[in-house]
């Protein structure tokens, strides 16, 4: 694996690492409820959907884009530092 490839891993492996954290803070909630609701037709038309719950959708998203693309984009990456500080409190 040349140097590229193994920034990219690194890359994945921190996308990865912070969705696990993110999911750690949302203890008793239905992860796939909500990626569910969002992908399919059927359920009510509305729902409420927590700002958390909206953050771990999105780098659900963001991880899923790394792995498959082998990497992230910057504004992926700045999105994900962002919140990596909200959940340390740092921001």
């Amino acid at each position: 694996m040349d140097s590229g490839d193994r920034a990219k891993a690194d890359r994945a492996d921190q996308v990865a690492l912070r969705h696990t954290q993110l999911k750690e803070k949302m203890v008793g909630t239905q992860h796939n409820e909500v990626a569910n609701w969002l992908k399919h037709p059927s359920g009510p038309p509305t729902a409420t959907i927590s700002e958390l719950e909206a953050l771990a959708m999105i780098q659900r998203a963001i991880l899923k884009y790394s792995a498959t693309y082998n990497g992230a984009t910057t504004n992926m990456q700045n999105f994900l530092a962002g919140q990596e500080a909200r959940l340390r409190g740092k921001a």
